[in-house]
């Protein structure tokens, strides 16, 4: 009874939240960027939900503070205490347009910009992308924020960048919405970008100029009889080229990693974490007609370094080989070919075999640094033990190996238990069969003794008149007469 009224008072006020969404970013009539969100002021009651819906470019939603409207707001001993939505990259304006979401637990005013830079530019925040929620009428007004905003050095010194890509995921993917709340304290690092410095000088390299025509490169993932291979696996794109991953049979990703680490995702192996692409994992079946894809826009011509996270029974698909390269140079020590062996070095058996190798060990897994990342695709990421029944990768080989690894160790418990039980009761007929002769007590044999028989020779004997019998000395046999 008392569970059921709660559940009716909790469902009331949630039914009372009134849900404000607030735009953010996208392209003006003329094509260019709108930095603003819109609204940028409004009044939200206790409990109200404010849904940030984010267009087309890579925009964040981060809490301020009034006096330093383009920093992270944070206590007064420097740790952050502010929501953050991460970047979101949005390239299809009629794709999924991901969303983030806060609840207000009070009517204080909350401070908000995006903190992504745009050099040589001013930064989104100096542009006057700020918004308000239940600023003051006096005294600390949005109108003041703004002007702080406008003045503010806070970012001057950063080392962000524009973010080197925007991504799509195939629109059957289902969105999510993260929810957070105001008040809460997220402990967190500063995301910083890629620095998109042209070093390409080679022969067919890309220009460090943005493409007239700019061209779409299709890269197959995987495939029924491919492999675990991208195809082709080492390409050049000019600015502001696409390219399309299409992801064929069996269960794979896009994942963008660096140089050093090829098979763990960029944001884990750099401080503060650099966020790359990642399209999640793609699970196609072997009788499928739609295949799914995922694309990321070149934005300089800087190496851009791809693997794939998942992982088969006893090996990782990139342990394997599968990795690919957008603007590698071939004639420096950062080539695709050193790429693939490192990754094959690092994780596998130091040699690439597409189809898969038994005897290569699994990659190991590790924790990232701290951060959030908002995905384009709304996708969240999911783990590999989440995707077991859906990853077909496993040959009957491997299936044959996990049977064998799964029941050996049972198997042979089973044995050494028979064998123990065993000893055991070999044990327990000696001591009882010792105890059996003690109790017996110390045995007495007589010595055998043989008997002769000895004839007797019957006495000659008078019989008296009156009728008695005299007796003459009886003779034996074996005696002289």
């Amino acid at each position: 009874m008392l569970l059921s009224l709660l559940s009716a008072v909790v469902l009331a006020q949630l039914s009372l939240a009134a849900i404000h969404e607030i735009s953010v970013g996208g392209l003006k009539p003329d094509g260019t960027p709108n930095l603003a969100f819109y609204p940028n002021n409004i009044k939200a009651e206790k409990d109200d939900i404010v849904r940030f819906k984010f267009n087309v470019k890579n925009h964040t939603a981060t809490q301020s503070s009034f006096d330093e409207p383009c920093a992270k707001l944070k206590n007064a001993y420097g740790q952050v205490i502010g929501f953050d939505s991460g970047f979101m990259p949005v390239s299809d304006p009629y794709g999924f347009l991901p969303t983030f979401e806060v609840t207000v637990n009070s009517t204080d005013p909350v401070w908000v910009y995006c903190r992504q830079v745009n050099p040589p530019n001013p930064t989104h925040c100096q542009s006057g992308m700020v918004m308000a929620i239940n600023a003051q009428d006096d005294g600390k007004t949005f109108n003041k924020f703004l002007a702080n905003a406008k003045a503010s050095k806070a970012q001057d010194t950063t080392t962000s960048a524009y973010v080197a890509y925007s991504s799509t995921s195939s629109s059957w993917v289902s969105g999510s919405t993260e929810t957070v709340t105001v008040t809460e304290t997220i402990t967190e690092t500063t995301t910083v970008e890629e620095s998109w410095t042209s070093s390409a000088y080679w022969p067919d390299a890309p220009a460090s100029t943005w493409a007239a025509n700019p061209a779409t490169h299709t890269i197959t993932v995987g495939g029924k009889d491919a492999g675990f291979v991208y195809s082709p696996s080492n390409i050049t794109a000019q600015l502001g080229e696409t390219v399309t991953f299409i992801f064929m049979q069996k269960n794979h990703t896009v994942t963008q990693s660096s140089f050093n680490d090829p098979c763990r995702k960029i944001s884990e192996t750099t401080y503060p974490p650099v966020y790359g692409f990642d399209s999640g994992f793609m699970p196609v079946a072997d009788n499928a007609t739609y295949f799914p894809n995922f694309t990321i826009t070149v934005n300089d011509t800087n190496p851009i370094w791809v693997f794939c996270q998942q992982q088969a029974a006893n090996f990782s698909h990139c342990g394997v080989g599968m990795v690919a390269a957008i603007n590698a140079n071939p004639f420096s020590d950062k080539s695709f070919e050193a790429f693939q062996q490192l990754a094959v070095t690092k994780n596998g058996t130091g040699f690439v075999n597409q189809f898969g190798n038994l005897t290569a060990p699994p990659a190991p897994s590790y924790t990232g640094y701290p951060g959030t990342y908002g995905s384009s695709s709304g996708k969240n990421v999911q783990n590999l033990d989440a995707l077991a029944d859906t990853d077909t990768d496993s040959s009957s080989a491997d299936k044959i190996t996990t049977l064998v690894n799964t029941y050996a160790p049972v198997a042979l418990g089973l044995l050494g238990g028979a064998i123990v039980l065993l000893i055991a009761l070999i044990a327990i007929g000696v001591v009882l069969l010792r105890r059996i002769k003690r109790n017996e007590g110390p045995r007495h044999f007589m010595p055998s003794t043989s008997y002769q028989t000895v004839p007797l020779t019957v006495p000659h004997f008078t019989e008296m008149k009156d009728g008695a019998h005299e007796y003459e000395e009886p003779r034996y046999s074996d005696r002289d007469v």
